[in-house]
Order: C-alpha cells, then structure tokens, then sequence
C-alpha cells in the first residue's frame, strides 16, 4: 500500500518525513510549516500533525535551546565530537544523525596531525533556491582553514579554504532559510542553514576568523623577531614554512622572498 502525507494525502516516496506516531509528511507540507532539510533529525522525529498547522514562527526548537557562550575554545578532532556540537547548539544537521556523522567523517580524515575544529555547522550548499542546492555539507572552521565536506553513496566532496583567503561571512533571512555567504578571494559561496541560527553562526565565524588571523600575524612577528643572523636562503625556508602552514599568504611569501633576493 503507497504511502500519504498525512496532512495533504498525496503519496510520498524520497524527500518525505517521518514525523511522531509512525506518521509521514511531504517535504511540502513541511517547507510550510518552517521544517526541511537544516531541521535537527530530533526535531523532525518530535513532530506532531498539530506542529504542522501551525505558523512558522511558532516551529519547534528542540535541540537548540542551548546558548553557545564558548565560541572558539573547542578543539574538535572526531566527526562525534562535531556532529554533537552541532546537535547541542543547534547549528543544523542532516536527514539524521548517521549521515551527519558520515560527513563529518570525511572532515575528521582530511585534519592534519596538530589542526583541529573550532566551530561546526551543517547547511545547504551551494545554495540558491529551495530546489537548487547541493544538499547537506559539513563544514568546520579548524585553526587553519575552513573545511567543507559531503560524503556522498559513492566517495565524497571536500573543499578547504585557507584562512588568508577568507574575508568575511555576511548573512540574510528568508522565509524559512538563512543564507550565509561566504567571501574568499576566488569566489562567493552561499550556504542555507535554518534562519534562527543564521546570525550565531555568522558571528561566530566572524570572531572567530578575525581572532585566528591576527593570532597568526602576531606568531609571524614573533618569529621575525626572534630570527638570528641567518642567511637568506634560510629565512626563505623559514618563511616558505609558515606559508606551507597557512599563516601567511603565497603573496606575502613571493614579496619576502623577493626582498631577501635583493630582487
């Protein structure tokens, strides 16, 4: 026997919901109601018919009553640890816990050795309508880059942006979604995440990208500063170092090398 919505009755197949009691709701009904793809899998689960009549601005916030008051001072290094982050303050998760986890994976293996997650959130990527996106990535801010990551039935995506080549996240509030754009030097990427969390999660990577930058800035001085006579070809590997680490920027290296050439 097919089965319906149980608000609307049409038939449903990939792309419903299963809500509480063993019910189904179609993505349309939900998109009505302020719930998809950013909404908390324990939300979802949680969902009475009643919950569907009602306003958007009424939907529920379960899972994301926590106020996230220690922004910047984690230090993830498990797609566990991520995917719980995420769930605790409420900064979006996949159709459930298994797939959240599964791209989140794919962020833990991409780490190096001494990097680590400061933020984590899930959100639609590349997005620019409700039907035109390409669904859930995971993305963490590390101490060195962000990381965005989606682990698909067969392999996955990663994308890293070093930290000099982040600019700033602005953000915007629709309907239902929140979009945050994200500014590199090569390009725009716009990621919907649910419009309640939009300016957390702005804000939060604002901070926390300006405060890694001129952490790095500082350590680059210091190092400077604390250089003996050395030759030039030795500070051209010590500075070729922190490029490889992503403190400075393969501009600023170019212009250093070129200087201690004498060129």
């Amino acid at each position: 026997m097919a089965k319906t919505c149980v608000m609307c009755g049409t038939k449903v197949g990939i792309g419903s919901y299963k809500i509480s009691d063993g019910n189904i709701a179609c993505s349309s009904c939900m998109k009505k109601a302020g719930y998809g793809m950013t909404t908390p899998y324990k939300v979802i689960r949680s969902l009475t018919v009643d919950d569907l009549t009602k306003d958007p601005s009424q939907k529920k916030m379960i899972g994301q009553k926590e106020q996230h008051t220690s922004v910047g001072q984690e230090k993830m290094t498990t797609a566990d640890e991520m995917a719980t982050f995420c769930e605790t303050y409420g900064y979006g998760q996949g159709q459930s816990r298994k797939w959240t986890l599964k791209h989140f994976k794919v962020i833990e293996d991409s780490l190096a050795s001494d990097e680590y997650a400061i933020f984590c959130f899930v959100g639609l990527h590349n997005y620019v309508s409700a039907t035109k996106h390409d669904n859930n990535f995971a993305y963490a801010l590390t101490n060195k880059r962000l990381i965005c990551a989606q682990q698909k039935l067969v392999g996955n995506q990663v994308q890293s942006i070093l930290l000099d080549k982040l600019n700033d996240i602005t953000k915007s509030r629709g309907a239902l979604l929140g979009t945050l754009t994200i500014d590199t030097l090569n390009e725009k990427l716009n990621v919907a995440v649910d419009k309640i969390t939009t300016d957390r999660i702005a804000s939060a990577l604002n901070e926390i990208i300006y405060n890694l930058k001129h952490s790095h800035s500082a350590n680059t001085q210091t190092v400077i500063n604390n250089a003996p006579n050395l030759s030039a070809s030795d500070e051209i590997r010590q500075f070729k170092a922190l490029l490889d680490d992503g403190i400075i920027s393969q501009e600023e290296f170019d212009a250093k090398k070129k200087e201690l050439l004498g060129l």
